[in-house]
């Protein structure tokens, strides 16, 4: 059974996309049916949904929130309760009802959805949300390692092409940032990694993952999320640390590497890098490849600090992320 049109187009047409996303695999997208009223909440502030209410427009110029009811207000079984249209000039964030978690969120409470996208909101009629995004830059089809083809897949952050990975030497005590677009579906990340070349004795490196700060206008790393501690770099060879946290779907995310020595690793090359960050300054220059920050060598900062360097010339770190589903 698919779902109620609403007689919002975007609306719609994402339903569409859902209902064939659960016919192809009912793993990944588990529903088992569900409606969604016609209509819609146009509003420009805070917005807190009650259970048979199922479309919201924002348009506000500030950030402002949307309220989930309880997930258990909605009956058993799986449905979905709403979609969130994003048409405003901000942020707007979702947030739960007390004691229920929405699975996208690296805080389990709240999710930023950003300037012209839309997130179809899914309960399980408990106290559990999933989101579907509507409308990516990046497509939903990536190999998780739960999947049964045998592979083992890792995606470089920033990769935009087959350009030829090369070593080349660090400089020490610095920040690389790499930014990436987290698929539209729920995602979570279980490694990231790095290739060291040309070792360093008795030196480290970190490797962590921050979320973005300044929205769609002015992407930047903003708040650390997960920090490997110290990763040896005194012998050549892959490096990975683990972890285990859901990705918002469609958001901007920043790998980033701290090296206490100047180190080789595996390096993307200028032409392999995507156009993310557009090119710096004048129009014809070199694409901007990611951040650099030149830091002593410690853990991780809470923030990312201000004043970064763009990269726009080797070497680019190829710093990589692996999906667990």
């Amino acid at each position: 059974m698919g779902f109620n049109r609403t007689g919002v187009s975007e609306v719609d047409v994402a339903l569409n996309d859902l209902d064939a996303d659960r016919d192809r695999d009912k793993k990944r997208v588990p529903l088992t049916g569900g409606q969604l009223a016609a209509g819609a909440i146009t509003s420009r502030s805070d917005v807190t949904l009650k259970a048979h209410q199922s479309v919201v427009v924002w348009t506000g110029r500030t950030t402002k929130s949307v309220t989930l009811p309880p997930a258990n207000a909605l009956g058993a079984g799986v449905s979905i309760l709403a979609v969130v249209v994003n048409q405003g000039a901000a942020r707007l964030m979702v947030r739960t009802n007390a004691g229920d978690v929405i699975s996208a969120s690296p805080t389990g409470k709240e999710l930023g959805v950003e300037r012209g996208h839309s997130v179809l909101l899914i309960s399980d009629g408990m106290s559990g949300w999933g989101v579907h995004l509507i409308g990516s830059s990046e497509s939903d089809h990536v190999r998780s390692q739960a999947a049964p083809n045998g592979a083992e897949t890792w995606y470089w952050a920033n990769q935009g092409g087959n350009a030829a990975l090369a070593g080349a030497a660090l400089t020490a005590a610095q920040l690389y940032a790499m930014p990436f677009i987290a698929p539209k579906r729920l995602a979570r990340i279980d490694r990231l990694g790095f290739n060291v070349t040309a070792l360093v004795a008795a030196s480290n490196a970190k490797v962590g993952l921050y979320d973005n700060v300044g929205g769609t206008d002015n992407p930047y790393p903003g708040s650390l999320l997960f920090d490997s501690g110290d990763i040896g770099t005194g012998a050549t060879g892959v490096k990975t640390a683990t972890l285990s946290l859901p990705l918002a779907p469609g958001a901007l995310y920043w790998i980033v590497l701290h090296n206490s020595a100047a180190i080789s690793v595996q390096c993307l090359a200028v032409g392999g890098v995507a156009p993310l960050l557009g090119t710096d300054n004048a129009l014809g220059a070199t694409s901007i490849c990611g951040l650099q920050n030149a830091q002593a060598y410690a853990a991780l900062p809470g923030t990312f600090p201000a004043g970064s360097a763009n990269i726009v010339a080797a070497p680019i770190p190829a710093l990589a992320r692996r999906y667990s589903a």
